[in-house]
């Protein structure tokens, strides 16, 4: 006997597959949706990688302008007792300055304003050093076209004393291009502000002092900002704390 489908089979039929098609019309425009919406979070360590490029001898950053101050200081003989040139009287230095090896490479232009103030025996006491500058950086995980601003004390110019205490703050802003991170774009601002940095006066480098950090990146989906804190020390490192994420810099 041949089998008959009753009506009510019949009808269920048609029911089942337009369900089943409109599920899946669901399932492909929920794929679609979380296509178009995906965004690439900004996180710490994207914040790593351009203080790094802040702060590198090889990207230009902070540690070479630390360095350019207390040469400046040393040349004008502010570490002794008769320095070279007039308490009080304001000085300008313009100085182009470039690096290249392998992997890294950087190229600023720059212009300095010093000024010296003594005491009334005209025995220096304090040593001011600003600068701007602008150019580009090549590093191994990141690229960057910036500038930066920095309004830098220097204490301690006794000839009895052998390291110089900096204090003051070191604005960096930029366009960075990422090699890691799904080589993203950023533009960056960094804000930091020294706090009783040691300076050997004898090398230049930085022994000691901590450093508060604002960071603020923006990429074209988001802008995200970060307080760090920035400890150094005497072998060319510092430790870099992020809301809690522990990162060392070679400086």
């Amino acid at each position: 006997m041949k089998k008959q489908m009753s009506i009510s089979n019949l009808k269920k039929v048609p029911q089942i597959a337009l369900l089943a098609m409109l599920s899946l019309g669901t399932i492909f425009t929920s794929c679609e949706k979380d296509e178009s919406t995906k965004t690439t979070e900004i996180t710490e360590e994207d914040a790593y990688d351009v203080v790094e490029g802040t702060l590198s001898s090889e990207t230009y950053g902070l540690t070479e302008t630390v360095e350019q101050a207390s040469l400046t200081a040393e040349e004008q003989a502010c570490y002794t007792s008769e320095a070279a040139i007039e308490c009080g009287t304001l000085y300008t230095i313009v100085y182009a300055v470039q690096d290249t090896s392998s992997n890294l490479s950087y190229d600023y232009n720059a212009e300095a304003n010093y000024e010296l103030t003594c005491t009334n025996l005209k025995v220096p006491s304090i040593f001011d050093f600003e600068t701007t500058v602008t150019g580009t950086y090549d590093a191994l995980r990141m690229s960057s076209q910036d500038s930066f601003e920095s309004e830098i004390t220097i204490a301690g110019l006794e000839p009895s004393e052998t390291t110089a205490i900096f204090n003051g703050s070191y604005e960096r802003n930029g366009t960075q291009k990422s090699k890691v991170s799904d080589n993203r774009n950023f533009t960056s601002q960094v804000i930091n502000t020294l706090n009783d940095l040691k300076i050997n006066k004898s090398n230049h480098k930085i022994e000691g002092g901590i450093a508060m950090l604002n960071i603020l990146l923006t990429t074209d989906d988001e802008s995200k900002s970060f307080t760090a804190h920035l400890t150094f020390h005497a072998n060319n490192t510092a430790i870099l704390d992020i809301n809690g994420t522990v990162y060392t810099v070679y400086l």
